[in-house]
């Protein structure tokens, strides 16, 4: 029969374990974490033991592991609006294929996100399409 170990912390590790138990495992848990941690540090990762299961004399886990520095599609994709915006020196005019229009907004759940204003209409376009003119 497996039990599931919860994740609380503990004090230090003792050197050798006699037998494995959910006391045992806990403080062995707490440790790992601490070692995952380091390593994330020097790799850029945030890395995490999940949980802990054991049977007789063994036991398994999971561990799960991010980029400290990643950040979702939106936040690139507005990142990218407003690098695109301020290298065209913030001026809310632009000119796709010989017709001017004027930058309105930003909507961030949309595949072409930027919000274009002309004669009253509102259109959708891609940062490339405005990179490109």
């Amino acid at each position: 029969m497996k039990k599931k170990i919860s994740r609380r912390p503990k004090p230090a590790v003792p050197t050798r374990f006699d037998s494995i138990n959910k006391t045992t495992l806990g403080l062995f848990h707490f440790r790992l974490n601490e070692m995952l941690e380091k390593i994330g540090e020097e790799f850029g990762l945030v890395i995490e033991a999940g949980n802990i299961t054991y049977e007789g004399n063994s036991f398994s886990g999971q561990y799960k592991a991010h980029l400290t520095s990643s950040s979702s599609g939106e936040e690139q994709l507005y990142n990218a609006f407003t690098k695109v915006f301020e290298c065209r020196g913030n001026n809310p005019n632009v000119i796709i294929e010989g017709e001017k229009y004027k930058i309105v907004g930003y909507d961030k759940r949309r595949k072409k996100p930027i919000l274009l204003e002309k004669d009253g209409k509102i259109y959708r376009v891609s940062i490339t399409q405005i990179q490109q003119s």
